[in-house]
């Protein structure tokens, strides 16, 4: 089975159709280590699913890197202000390893989310997950 949706269905059940279409709508892609998902000051189009491998998201201040966040498997990753509001991304997302991804565009996750209102769900659900986390290294970062 798919390993996007081996991780949708730890969380949430999704029936047959819309795990077929699911399936059917993103595509795998294996990437060599230090390939670039996304650059800064281009629009991130695209959704990945990280099936094996391993990523980070960094900004560049002053001719330094500065990472802000890893991604490992079962992780989704994107530029997640630019994949929303179609502005240009103002991070980077560099692959830290080989990587096999499943990466799905906007338009195609849209026009799945209009006909399937339980993949609208499991998508509300991983948003949430998303800034729990986000939240986190927000409290860990000025706080502790």
């Amino acid at each position: 089975m798919n390993p996007l949706l081996q991780y949708i269905q730890t969380f949430h059940q999704l029936g047959h159709e819309a795990s077929a279409a699911v399936d059917g709508s993103f595509q795998e892609l294996v990437l060599p280590k230090n390939d670039l998902l996304l650059t800064e000051g281009k629009t991130c189009r695209q959704l990945y699913f990280l099936c094996q491998g391993a990523a980070r998201g960094y900004y560049t201040l002053d001719g330094k890197e500065i990472t802000h966040w890893f991604a490992f498997e079962n992780d989704f990753v994107t530029s997640l202000h630019s994949f929303i509001t179609g502005e240009p991304a103002v991070e980077n997302i560099q692959l830290l390893e080989g990587s096999i991804l499943l990466s799905i565009s906007k338009d195609a996750l849209t026009q799945l989310l209009n006909q399937y209102h339980e993949i609208e769900r499991v998508v509300r659900m991983a948003y949430e997950k998303y800034y729990i986390r986000l939240e986190e290294r927000f409290v860990n970062f000025h706080f502790k």
